[in-house]
């Protein structure tokens, strides 16, 4: 049997303990010893866009901030793709990143709004459309001439013009919103309000058919008002287009109305704006026939004389339509209250002869139910009931 003296126990204690920690001090991480590395920094080598459509990879990246050598970074990538989305160019995105050492290559998976908006500018009475494109993309370096319906991009676009007015020491205030034109089509219209626009001088270059005088006495209007290009079309197309219509002149059209700033050297027009209106009047259609679709109440030959319109008589735009609404009446008469009736022309321009093609929805015939008559005495609406009413 073996027995352990008690100092010889104390010693070999004594050198477990001191082998424990030498062992711990090899096993500690060189931390102790030494000073923190700094953590690797990462650059972007490229940065792509894929799924563009009208872009260009040059108006995405300047969209979104970043360029090639900047540092990356997660909060930067973030960052980039906020602006991508806020400007309302782009309906989703996405990224990914790829590294080599410490070059980055990162890509933004995008899918463009489905629609922008043409720009349409509607009192710059100082500026052409080229001047003012040049101080828009001194800000908005991307701009084609459309603006996506939401986002950022749309204020950019009066920042812009605002600063323009500014440089110029014009008092305006830019306004925007969307707006349909004559084609129903939508626009994103800008304008200056704020600046006296006077109306003084009326120009109608291509008139013949009717005369320059007879064309501004019917646009007299115009001279009550301050110039807007948008109201001066509409104007154009309601007021001044019946006359040429009523004349068999069923294909004039106005152009884009003109406006130039008179100065001191126009007495007759100063400080006020001369407006200029082409148009083209095209040829007097004569009347050939209506051909009707559709119509099972009353014939061809009923409608016919019900419209009124003459073989060979000028094509009076005016006389049609009012025979239109004499056709409905007819149909009236006859209970069709609900019918519906399209109309299209068909020209024949080398004998200067137009067609029209009236389709006829002749819908539900109604029949007279029971007469209520309200605010009569019981004696006068018996009378009114026998006489007819």
């Amino acid at each position: 049997m073996r027995i352990l003296r008690f100092d010889s126990l104390l010693r070999q204690l004594s050198w477990l303990l001191l082998a424990i920690v030498m062992q711990s001090v090899w096993l500690v991480p060189a931390a102790f010893a030494q000073k923190p590395q700094p953590a690797k920094s990462y650059q972007l080598s490229q940065v792509e866009f894929m799924g563009l459509r009208r872009l260009t990879q040059e108006q995405a990246l300047a969209i979104s901030g970043l360029q090639s050598g900047d540092p990356f970074s997660e909060a930067a990538v973030d960052e980039a793709a906020k602006k991508l989305m806020d400007s309302g160019m782009f309906a989703r995105l996405g990224y990914a990143v790829k590294s080599t050492g410490n070059q980055v290559h990162l890509t933004f998976q995008v899918e463009e709004a489905a629609r922008s908006l043409p720009v349409a500018f509607d009192n710059f009475i100082w500026f052409t459309d080229e001047e003012l494109f040049t101080a828009i993309r001194r800000d908005v370096d991307f701009f084609n001439g459309t603006v996506p319906e939401s986002g950022s991009v749309a204020d950019a676009v009066a920042n812009s013009l605002q600063r323009l007015l500014d440089e110029r020491k014009i008092p305006g205030r830019i306004e925007h919103l969307p707006e349909e034109d004559l084609s129903h089509r939508l626009t994103y219209l800008y304008s200056v309000r704020g600046v006296a626009m006077p109306v003084c001088a009326l120009h109608f270059p291509g008139a013949s058919g009717i005369s320059e005088e007879e064309l501004a006495k019917a646009a007299k209007q115009l001279t009550e008002r301050d110039y807007s290009k948008t109201s001066t079309s509409v104007f154009a197309s309601i007021t001044l287009f019946p006359l040429y219509r009523h004349v068999g002149r069923l294909r004039a059209k106005f152009n884009e109305p003109l406006a130039k700033l008179e100065t001191d050297g126009s007495p007759s027009c100063k400080e006020g704006v001369a407006l200029t209106i082409p148009v083209e009047e095209g040829v007097v259609y004569s009347w050939e026939k209506a051909e009707w679709t559709g119509n099972e109440a009353l014939s061809a030959a009923e409608l016919d004389e019900a419209l009124g319109m003459k073989a060979g008589e000028v094509a009076d735009g005016l006389k049609f339509d009012k025979g239109l609404k004499a056709v409905a009446k007819a149909l009236g008469h006859k209970g069709y209250i609900a019918a519906r009736i399209n109309s299209a022309p068909s020209f024949d321009d080398k004998n200067q002869r137009v067609i029209f093609k009236v389709d006829i929805k002749d819908g539900p015939q109604f029949h007279m139910g029971e007469l209520l008559l309200k605010g009569f005495s019981e004696g006068d609406a018996k009378r009114s009931a026998s006489d007819g009413l």
